[in-house]
């Protein structure tokens, strides 16, 4: 998946000067905190959040190696049965955006190292994951989620399962300091895996592809007759019982893989969304 500066710098690229009401964002700083969500229980970006989910859950993705989201399969469940009610909020968007960015890079890096006969593990992994924050260095970005009781309202409110008010706070920590390290020169200067201009390539596909989701959602909610620019409602909540595990340093105690989809416990086991 990429790193959360490449998803930050997602954001930025999609909300450019001006564009944010076109395309039915109300408040920017929710959406970049939807661009966080889903890898917020998976444990790694955000190390001391209370709890862990599976990543299956979080993702929409298989575990295995280098899953791919099932980005379809999220929109289906959380944002088009809204569209008819009024819509969803900038939190569910900016997750869905999130879910077609991890979509598009993990299937062209699969495709990458299958077409090089290129071994999925660790090494491939930490030389994918360099190649993604060497790239982040580079676009210069400067956004940073703002913790405010708008965004910690929609956070606990988020459909598929609640944020908590001091896993908002430990995320946007997290955030900042990735954005500031963004600001220093890089580890490395090389890339070992990933060509620059593929990673490029896909970046420029995903702000795209972005775009165009958010102009047909907000083409949908006209037709439907409702104002984009509205404050979404506050529909009923309707949230699977979902697995529910420790914080990230019992689970993954000793782990290099701390968060994986390969960790995901198996169906049926461990604690359940409370």
């Amino acid at each position: 998946m990429p790193s959360w500066n490449i998803h930050t710098g997602l954001v930025e690229h999609v909300l450019a000067p001006g564009d944010a009401a076109t395309l039915g964002i109300r408040d920017a700083n929710l959406f970049l905190f939807g661009n966080l969500v889903p890898d917020i229980y998976v444990g790694y970006m955000a190390p001391d959040v209370s709890h862990t989910l599976r990543y299956i859950d979080t993702h929409y993705g298989q575990p295995t190696h280098i899953p791919v989201p099932e980005v379809g399969r999220f929109w289906d469940d959380w944002v088009a049965p809204a569209i008819p009610q009024g819509g969803v909020d900038d939190v569910v968007l900016g997750a869905w955006a999130h879910l077609l960015a991890d979509n598009r890079y993990n299937a062209c890096v699969r495709t990458f190292n299958e077409a090089r006969s290129i071994p999925s593990g660790e090494r491939t992994r930490i030389a994918k994951q360099g190649d993604f924050d060497l790239f982040g260095h580079s676009l210069g970005i400067s956004s940073t989620v703002e913790v405010t009781p708008a965004l910690v309202a929609a956070a606990a409110r988020f459909p598929q399962y609640a944020v908590e008010a001091a896993d908002v706070a430990r995320a946007a920590a997290a955030d900042r300091a990735i954005v500031e390290a963004a600001r220093r020169p890089p580890e490395r200067t090389t890339y070992e895996l990933l060509p620059r201009d593929l990673i490029q390539e896909v970046f420029d596909s995903v702000v795209a592809e972005t775009r165009a989701g958010l102009a047909a959602y907000t083409a949908a909610l006209r037709e439907a007759g409702f104002d984009p620019s509205a404050p979404a409602p506050e529909l009923p909540l309707h949230r699977p019982d979902l697995w529910v595990g420790p914080e990230p340093a019992i689970r993954f105690a000793g782990d290099p893989q701390a968060g994986a989809a390969v960790n995901d416990p198996v169906e049926g086991a461990g604690a359940h969304a409370r």
